[in-house]
């Protein structure tokens, strides 16, 4: 017995058979002008994925933590025991606030550097 298939979307449902995929799509039974049966399959439509987005590199560690660089952001992370008791946590807070404040004042510094050395060669 043979039965017509009608495809929608046609070339892009054969291109991807062709390259050895498989495609998903909906398989349904619809009547004709002339009263017969046909089957017509429609694929879906689905976009890829884009992928992993892209994390942070670490730029500075501390003793309890890290503070990472994104596109658009710096970012701080803390985590400290509690049985440390809350004036030795606020200390260790307080004295790795500095320790990344001077580090990214120092990167600054050796950018704005970078970038005079390249001025006075051009």
């Amino acid at each position: 017995m043979k039965k017509k298939i009608l495809i929608l979307d046609e070339s892009e449902v054969l291109l991807a058979l062709k390259k050895g995929k498989s495609v998903e799509g909906r398989l349904k039974m619809e009547k004709t002008e002339d009263g017969t049966f046909c089957l017509c399959f429609k694929a879906w439509k689905r976009t890829v994925p884009k992928g992993r987005r892209e994390r942070g590199r670490i730029i500075f560690r501390t003793e309890h933590g890290w503070v990472k660089e994104s596109k658009e952001r710096i970012k701080t992370y803390e985590s400290v025991p509690k049985e440390l008791g809350v004036k030795r946590i606020a200390q260790i807070l307080e004295r790795d606030v500095y320790e990344v404040c001077d580090f990214l004042l120092e990167e600054a510094e050796g950018l704005r550097s970078k970038v005079k050395g390249l001025r006075s060669k051009i």
